[in-house]
């Protein structure tokens, strides 16, 4: 669970600032042991979007929106067990 506030926090900032948003902090890995290999590749693609020389900020938002779900799905499940 603090991983995901932890998670939340950066993302905010980055959006605060419209700045790149890294996913090169372990998360992507995390994911993939997880077996969130669908929170994965959205983390890739908006990692790869944020790194354009003009990035769609629509489109980022849109694909942090989805991970945040993603993510938020996962905590409720792993609250149910």
């Amino acid at each position: 669970m603090s991983e995901q506030i932890g998670f939340k926090k950066g993302i905010g900032n980055a959006y605060s600032s419209m700045g790149f948003i890294n996913f090169n902090n372990g998360f992507k890995t995390k994911f993939i042991m997880m077996g969130m290999n669908e929170a994965k590749d959205v983390a890739a693609k908006i990692e790869l979007d944020c790194r354009k020389d003009f990035p769609d900020y629509s489109s980022v938002k849109k694909e942090t929106t989805k991970l945040m779900s993603i993510i938020s799905e996962a905590i409720n499940e792993i609250k149910k067990v």
